[in-house]
């Protein structure tokens, strides 16, 4: 028999070996023992006690919500109740949401100065209800310029200055060639006497100055 055909069966042996006997020494233990099935069972049983809980549900469990609720109270406390028939009622009462500070409205701010004596037809209206209609102005005698004005119920007056106009105790201070100037005098909020000027212009329609 030559070398080569002695060392066939030798070769034959050897690559049986090698099929029959895995490598590495783990599957070598699984699989002579029989322990493959156990070993995978309890990678199984593992992975199922590591592993956080998914949102799947089993039907007819109720996933803890019943036991989430309970003892829950939907009722107020007692210290948030108001007593049984009590209604609020702000009449009398500070606005809460109303600032401490705010401006005056204007006809707070500016008040009329009631005379004693009984009031003109002029000083029954507003000073800037009145329409100049007409002046009468002389450039070396301004002093004794005169205005015609119409009421709101179509009267017509004559101005000149000082008469007294409208209802804060105003007088025409000056009548120039195409205006008339009135000083009104009344008092702020706080009582203090203030003079604010009201500007009355000739109508556009009814012509230039006249003297």
């Amino acid at each position: 028999m030559t070398p080569t055909q002695q060392d066939a069966p030798r070769t034959t042996r050897q690559a049986g070996a090698r099929r029959r006997f895995p490598r590495n020494l783990m599957g070598l233990l699984l699989f002579s023992a029989g322990l493959f099935p156990s070993f995978f069972l309890a990678l199984m049983l593992f992975f199922q006690l590591v592993s956080p809980r998914t949102g799947w549900s089993v039907e007819g469990e109720d996933n803890g919500v019943k036991e989430l609720f309970m003892g829950t109270s939907l009722e107020l406390p007692d210290w948030l109740r108001t007593p049984d028939g009590y209604v609020f009622r702000p009449v009398g009462k500070p606005d809460p949401f109303r600032p401490f500070v705010r401006p005056a409205p204007p006809e707070e701010a500016f008040r009329a100065q009631v005379p004693a004596r009984e009031l003109t037809p002029l000083e029954r209206v507003e000073a800037t209800q009145l329409r100049v209609i007409g002046i009468v102005w002389a450039m070396d005698r301004p002093d004794q310029a005169l205005a015609m004005v119409e009421m709101p119920d179509g009267k017509g007056f004559v101005l000149r200055p000082g008469v007294g106009v409208g209802r804060y105790g105003g007088k025409v201070r000056r009548i120039t060639a195409n205006e008339v100037i009135i000083e009104e005098y009344g008092l702020d909020i706080a009582g203090r006497e203030q003079v604010r000027e009201v500007i009355l212009k000739l109508h556009p329609s009814e012509g230039d100055d006249h003297g």
